[in-house]
């Protein structure tokens, strides 16, 4: 994983964003769909979706909840060939973090991880 990327999560820490062991485990769930998936995690290609994991997950910590997607663009993420795997891979953050991910920001997740292994080919 790119040393910004982690930087980015430390600076979450820093900003009280994220818990340092919440953080750690970020960081291993990210290596590992790295390597489940074939991909490198860049800067320019994750940026996003290595903010809105952990800040998601901070959200729900704090019961805070999030709309869902669109019904449209909802349809449409489930028709893509990525969306089990990604659905997957959040039930491993699930397990890994012991935190619960509600439907609407599961969606959001996997809109992230989709859009990366769509962008930068990556297969499992």
């Amino acid at each position: 994983m790119d040393p910004k990327l982690k930087q980015r999560l430390e600076i979450l820490v820093e900003g009280d964003q994220l818990e340092t062991e919440l953080k750690k485990k970020i960081e291993s769930l990210l290596k590992k769909f790295e390597s489940d998936f074939n991909l490198e995690l860049k800067n320019e290609n994750a940026a996003m979706l290595v903010t809105h994991l952990p800040m998601a997950l901070m959200r729900i910590k704090k019961g805070e909840e999030v709309e869902d997607l669109n019904e449209m663009v909802l349809a449409e993420l489930k028709k893509e060939k990525f969306y089990s795997d990604c659905m997957d891979f959040i039930e491993q953050i699930e397990a890994e973090t012991e935190i619960e991910i509600p439907a609407g920001e599961k969606n959001y997740l996997v809109l992230h991880f989709g859009n990366l292994i769509k962008k930068e080919g990556g297969n499992k």
